[in-house]
């Protein structure tokens, strides 16, 4: 994690500081983005926030329960030997991320208030893909890029917006521990 960075906004203001849910750092992640449909949004929003299969009768709840067990145990040996599959989302870019949503530079202009597909992918162990839909509330060119994108999230499991806030506290503690200052938001 020695590229992260972590940082407030410095184009908010106090209020708006103060007023956050939760706090957001700036790291590198691969992440896809994609808008999507009205007529999706109810079918996707709901398949994100249940994210639940159907429940086994109580001895194959047991089974299934060890056989991930096993297979989270198979997936932490494959990437500490460099033999786990490349299912990486694409390259690394920077992004803003918290709890509540993401800001990153994005390859084309979104709306104010398009709704999209986000997938983020987590460098844990095991690696973990995060899928929500998020709207985009702030859209404008930076110096570095000539779009992008705030997104807020607007439907996320619970477990999903548990990992990205201890990704974010792990990311935080790293900062702190290193001594890296705060960085703004447009550097």
């Amino acid at each position: 994690m020695e590229s992260s960075r972590s940082s407030t906004d410095p184009h908010e203001t106090q209020s708006d500081a103060s007023r956050r849910e939760y706090f957001r750092v700036r790291t590198r992640l691969a992440v896809q983005t994609r808008p999507i449909d009205p007529e999706e949004f109810e079918e996707l929003s709901a398949q994100i926030r249940s994210r639940e299969a159907p429940s086994p009768p109580a001895a194959d709840k047991a089974l299934a329960e060890w056989l991930e067990r096993i297979e989270s145990k198979l997936d932490r040996l494959l990437a500490d030997a460099g033999l786990a599959e490349d299912g990486s989302l694409g390259p690394e870019r920077d992004v803003w991320l918290s709890g509540s949503g993401i800001r990153f530079d994005t390859e084309q202009a979104y709306s104010t208030g398009t709704v999209l597909l986000v997938e983020i992918e987590l460098p844990t162990t095991p690696r973990r893909v995060v899928r929500t839909l998020g709207r985009v509330v702030d859209s404008a060119a930076t110096e570095q890029s000539d779009h992008a994108a705030a997104i807020a999230f607007v439907a996320i499991h619970e477990r999903d917006r548990d990992a990205v806030v201890s990704y974010t506290l792990a990311v935080q503690r790293a900062q702190i521990r290193s001594g890296i200052p705060p960085t703004p938001v447009d550097a």
